[in-house]
């Protein structure tokens, strides 16, 4: 095997390894593997001009591309993330409400709206003040569990808190029922290659078996033309999906 190749393998084994480390689809979603389904399928990821030279030795040592993996598959996470909530919001049959006051009890009746809900999803600006605000006020109410992250119990029931950044534009309050949020998602034998893309056939077994597909192409002597996705169905929510909560506080001259 020649070293660009093992270099290249090196980089996919470390991006798939954050892939399944990272994903943040299997925290909140019920996935099911493609099986032939009829369904409206979406691409997430990227196509990038990716220079060779990252991959070859330097003072006669390989670079570590551990980093830019990681920072490769960060990036796709988040966007698979950011798709999930945005077709949640845009559905008709995901129940709206309104929120004018952040306190526990608000929260808990809202969140008992939802039947068996498992996460809600809080903008971090402004609600991350807000939860720490409350966590003194409600003691034993909001809690850190380790390798779970934040939580809010409620009527009993540990509801996971997630955090929503402020570069995915989006304000709303999502609470989610995950065994009813299903969606299916294929891996790298499935699909056919990203259409306008000659790939290089010997490095397609990086891939084999595996939800995220990387594409080595050539683009030229200096360069990669590089994708790197992951093809999910788009969720098709019901109001026992999930809840969508705009919150706007009043004042007292409201």
């Amino acid at each position: 095997m020649n070293e660009l190749k093992e270099e290249l393998r090196k980089f996919a084994e470390a991006m798939n390894k954050e892939y399944n480390k990272d994903n943040l689809l299997k925290e909140f979603c019920t996935i099911k593997e493609f099986n032939g389904e009829k369904k409206e399928f979406i691409q997430v990821g990227e196509r990038i001009n990716l220079p060779k030279e990252f991959f070859e030795k330097e003072e006669g040592v390989h670079k570590d591309n551990t980093i830019l993996a990681s920072d490769f598959v960060r990036s796709l996470v988040n966007g698979e993330k950011d798709f999930i909530l945005k077709e949640i919001i845009k559905s008709e049959k995901v129940s709206k409400f309104n929120l004018s006051e952040f306190s526990y009890a608000k929260l808990c009746d809202t969140i008992l709206k939802l039947k068996e809900a498992t996460h809600i999803f809080l903008p971090l600006d402004p609600f991350f003040k807000k939860i720490h605000y409350m966590a003194f006020e409600a003691q034993d109410k909001i809690k850190f569990i380790p390798d779970v992250g934040p939580v809010i119990i409620v009527d009993g029931r540990k509801i996971k808190i997630d955090w929503i950044t402020s570069h995915m534009g989006i304000d709303e309050i999502i609470i989610i029922n995950k065994e009813q949020l299903k969606i299916i998602q294929k891996i790298f034998d499935n699909p056919d290659a990203p259409k306008g893309m000659k790939t290089i056939k010997e490095y397609d077994e990086f891939s084999k078996g595996n939800k995220l597909m990387l594409y080595f192409g050539d683009k030229d002597e200096k360069e990669f033309d590089f994708i790197l996705r992951t093809v999910i169905s788009k969720p098709e929510p019901t109001e026992n999906t999930a809840l969508v909560v705009s919150f706007k506080e009043t004042s007292e001259n409201d």
